[in-house]
């Protein structure tokens, strides 16, 4: 008994160093959760502004990220929690650049593009960057569902996979035991729902019996989600039906439990 002991705490001593030694695997979940933003910083001719200043702030939290852009005036700032960001751009000769209310869904890539005016640092310019049409930072094919469907739209039995069927080639599954949890399981795209994949703020979230969610959260603790349909990135490659993503930033609360 006592060296089955010695073996087990051995396991467990070897499996915390790893984690402890090879930070990397920690962030392997956190990459399916966390949004990117992404741009250039240009002067009116055009011309890339290298070593700019950019600083990222969320106004929620209060947390800010600063980087700086390359010698091609491109910059990106990884690992954001997905919510509404400020961005505000510096450099000498050029005045002060602000961007308000940037919204970065789940599991996105945001492109926001900064023109510099030349004047003095002091002054400042709120530039309007408007999101462009098609992303071109990322070819994964998806659908978020925002905060305001996940409040507004009525749902009997408060079950936010529901919401599934705003999602262009989903249908649901029909099985009853896959409701038993709360809510229903979808085929998305052709594919059978024992192909889906879930992440709940990015960590694995799946049931291997019914094959199926394993945590079904509240409705009042759902930001928004992401269903990602086709073309996923290799982090998502476990599941060949959808990807669904969900955020659980609470921003409201309900004076009722069920819609009907």
């Amino acid at each position: 008994m006592r060296d089955r002991g010695l073996k087990s705490a051995q396991v467990l001593g070897g499996v915390l160093a790893l984690l402890i030694l090879n930070p990397g695997l920690l962030r392997l979940a956190a990459q399916q959760y966390f949004g990117t933003i992404v741009g250039t910083v240009t002067d009116p001719s055009g011309a890339a502004v290298p070593d700019a200043s950019v600083t990222v702030t969320n106004p929620q939290t209060g947390i800010s990220r600063q980087v700086k852009t390359d010698d091609m005036g491109n910059y990106r700032v990884e690992s954001l929690v997905p919510g509404t960001y400020t961005l505000k751009v510096e450099h000498s000769g050029f005045e002060t650049a602000e961007v308000q209310a940037t919204d970065l869904p789940v599991a996105r890539t945001v492109t926001v593009n900064v023109v510099m005016r030349i004047g003095a640092v002091t002054q400042t310019v709120e530039v309007q960057a408007a999101a462009p049409l098609l992303d071109t930072a990322n070819s994964t094919v998806g659908t978020v569902v925002n905060n305001k469907s996940v409040v507004n739209l009525p749902l009997n039995g408060r079950a936010y996979t529901d919401l599934l069927l705003l999602v262009p080639g989903s249908v649901p599954n029909g099985a009853i035991f896959l409701t038993a949890g709360g809510g229903q399981n979808y085929s998305v795209s052709g594919n059978r729902s024992e192909q889906n994949n879930f992440t709940l703020d990015g960590v694995y979230n799946n049931e291997e019996f019914f094959k199926q969610f394993a945590i079904q959260p509240s409705i009042d603790a759902i930001q928004e989600f992401k269903v990602q349909t086709n073309v996923v990135s290799a982090e998502f490659g476990q599941a060949a039906g959808r990807q669904c993503d969900r955020g659980d930033e609470v921003r409201h609360q309900s004076a009722s439990w069920r819609r009907l």
